[in-house]
């Protein structure tokens, strides 16, 4: 039946009409087909984009190695390398209680779990409580500061009473120690079996 009526027509409308379909059809064209491949090809961009930052950075890096290994081969002797967190918990809480008996301090500490990071670990030890004369209190943390093996004081907190030498307080002291190859592999092995 339209198309009864579409002969009976006369030329410009016939023209006009076929014009508005054909711009109807572009319309549809441009909605369905042209705007999806120009979504994709601005996500396409921004990835591309997004890789081309990565790829420089990386070369950045890499153009560093020999100076980060560098660097590496001149620290690696303060980090220690721990194949069993146990163990390791333990040499450090040994450590801690000679260097505090040493230093004549008074002191209840407790073990934390090991905080596990990609390529290495971080041990702590809590004193909760620790009685001391202030200049062994001092020693002290120099020679925790300066022992091998990436210790560091994290948390520390004193007080004193008023006109007196010894100082009262807590600290958390942490180790850092990176894993011996394979050492993550053997732990996870180990959880499973049990």
């Amino acid at each position: 039946m339209a198309i009864i009526k579409f002969d009976k027509l006369g030329l410009r409308e016939k023209v006009g009409l076929s014009i508005a379909g054909l711009f109807i059809v572009f319309m549809i064209i441009d909605r369905l087909v042209v705007a999806s491949v120009v979504s994709t090809l601005n996500d396409m961009q921004q990835r591309i984009s997004t890789a081309e930052k990565e790829l420089n950075y990386n070369k950045s890096v890499l153009k560093r190695k020999d100076e980060i290994s560098a660097r590496y081969e001149g620290i690696s002797s303060l980090i220690g390398i721990t194949v069993s967190p146990a163990e390791e918990i333990d040499n450090m809480s040994m450590e801690i209680a000679d260097l505090a008996t040493r230093m004549q301090i008074d002191y209840d500490s407790s073990q934390r779990e090991p905080r596990k990071h990609a390529f290495y670990e971080e041990y702590f030890v809590d004193i909760r409580q620790f009685e001391c004369e202030m200049n062994n209190l001092l020693v002290f943390l120099h020679e925790v500061q300066k022992s091998p093996g990436m210790f560091r004081v994290s948390k520390l907190s004193v007080s004193s009473e008023q006109n007196d030498t010894r100082v009262k307080g807590s600290m958390l002291i942490s180790k850092v120690m990176m894993l011996a190859p394979g050492a993550r592999e053997a732990e996870n092995s180990s959880a499973e079996e049990q």
